[in-house]
């Protein structure tokens, strides 16, 4: 596959995502308010690993810093907008895969169900029978 990159929705001119799941940050200045304006050179960035094992990047615009998570960049870059319910599925089960193309949107439902076929669920949820609690007067 051919490597493309495209401007982030909202971030247009500042930074890139690519269809394997690469960033970069574009040449640009930098507004200051008692200075000049500086000129940064664009750079590619790499995701931090949160604890939930899925990779984020930190989006920099008008002094605001926003930490997204990668899969939904990447979709939501090269695929239309999703209704909101949808979820972003890694079809390998792999979080750090962030190819566009192991890239799917699902229901919560399906998502968990992907995730018990691939073994990466194997704990079931148990409910607790609700007790019978006897009041004494």
């Amino acid at each position: 596959m051919i490597e493309e990159f495209r401007d982030i929705k909202g971030y247009e001119g500042y930074y890139q995502v690519s269809n394997l799941g690469n960033f970069k940050s574009l040449d640009r200045y930098i507004k200051y308010s008692d200075r000049k304006p500086v000129f940064v050179k664009g750079k590619s960035m790499n995701p931090s690993i949160k604890t939930n094992g899925y990779l984020s990047v930190m989006l920099t615009l008008d002094g605001t810093h926003k930490r997204y998570f990668v899969h939904r960049i990447v979709y939501l870059t090269f695929k239309d907008e999703i209704n909101k319910s949808l979820e972003i599925n890694h079809i390998d089960g792999n979080k750090k895969n962030n190819r566009l193309e192991n890239l799917e949107a699902i229901t919560h439902k399906e998502n968990i169900a992907h995730a018990h076929r691939l073994g990466l669920m194997n704990q079931k949820r148990v409910r607790k029978p609700k007790q019978n609690v006897i009041f004494a007067i």
